[in-house]
């Protein structure tokens, strides 16, 4: 209560009202009673409105926690810079057994089968995941089923894999002078 009288006090009004309220007058006493409790009840009311703000805060802060938690991290929305799905663009640094062996069996490329520069150019654009499947299905001419069957994923992921392949050839050899990329 001493600090609060400080503060209070510290006005130069409060003070002289205060001195003469001390010197015996009744009507300053009744008045330094009213002021201080004014000013008491600002400091609640402003204590009230702090905690109030910091209370609200923590509970906007733990709604947008839960729903960070809730929310589904979806990929395969269509990045409209490059055309390609956003899983696409994601480094894939981990290795894959059966893709490994294909390497090391058959170091032959996609690109090697052609000698077209434009062609190559284009091949080189596309995701390692991307080569592998145009690879098997146009030279190693399998069914996206068994692609998938293969690698161990959907069809559905194959056929995503696929058609973005192959906008991403359509656009980078020049669209419809190519004819149907399908």
């Amino acid at each position: 209560m001493d600090t609060l009288l400080k503060k209070f006090l510290k006005n130069k009004d409060m003070k002289k009202l205060y001195e003469e309220a001390n010197s015996g007058s009744e009507e300053a006493r009744k008045m330094i009673n009213k002021q201080f409790n004014n000013f008491l009840y600002e400091i609640h009311f402003l204590s009230y409105i702090s905690k109030t703000i910091s209370l609200s805060y923590k509970e906007i802060y733990r709604k947008v926690s839960n729903q960070k938690d809730k929310e589904l991290y979806i990929l395969n929305k269509e990045n409209l810079e490059t055309g390609t799905e956003l899983i696409d663009s994601i480094i894939d640094k981990t290795s894959y057994f059966e893709e490994e062996i294909h390497r090391t069996s058959n170091t032959k490329e996609l690109s090697d089968y052609f000698d077209d520069p434009s062609i190559i150019k284009a091949i080189n654009q596309l995701t390692e995941r991307q080569k592998l499947v145009i690879f098997k299905q146009i030279i190693e001419d399998k069914s996206l089923y068994q692609i998938a069957k293969e690698l161990g994923v959907t069809k559905q992921t194959i056929s995503k894999v696929r058609k973005a392949a192959l906008s991403t050839l359509k656009k980078t050899l020049g669209g419809e002078k190519c004819g149907r990329a399908d």
